[in-house]
């Protein structure tokens, strides 16, 4: 794995990071970020789209080593996707990000184990660094 030293400070691994949004420009910035960061980027707009593509990096042996998803998708939530993929045995550490979080949003957290929920428009540095401590630190869920 590349090691990238971003203003000296904080050291970013390359990681595969799935990014799911429904919005195409954050997911743009999103992966520009990421890839800045020195990671490996497959973006979803849609939990099925999401699924589909994590299966197909597994099998390939290029596994997704963090999962990073709105909450607020098309017809199902990314809650809805961190239940699919821990059903289906795809521990991986999970970043909600959204742009309001709400109360109802709090209580279906509470009820998850995932690394953080990150508030709209995202601190880049906090990012790199939720992503890369999580992935190095072997937290899975």
């Amino acid at each position: 794995m590349a090691e990238i030293k971003l203003n000296g400070d904080v050291t970013m691994k390359n990681h595969h990071v799935m990014v799911v949004d429904d919005n195409g420009s954050i997911i743009n910035v999103l992966e520009l970020i990421l890839m800045s960061g020195g990671h490996r980027v497959t973006t979803a707009m849609t939990k099925w789209e999401a699924m589909d593509k994590i299966q197909r990096a597994f099998d390939t042996d290029d596994p997704v080593e963090i999962l990073i998803t709105d909450i607020q998708l098309p017809i199902e939530s990314g809650f809805s996707l961190a239940d699919e993929l821990k059903e289906r045995d795809f521990n991986l550490p999970i970043i909600f990000i959204t742009g309001f979080l709400s109360s109802a949003y709090e209580k279906e957290l509470a009820k998850r184990d995932y690394v953080v929920c990150l508030e709209k428009p995202l601190s880049i540095k906090d990012l790199l660094f939720h992503v890369d401590n999580s992935v190095n630190n072997n937290v899975s869920f």
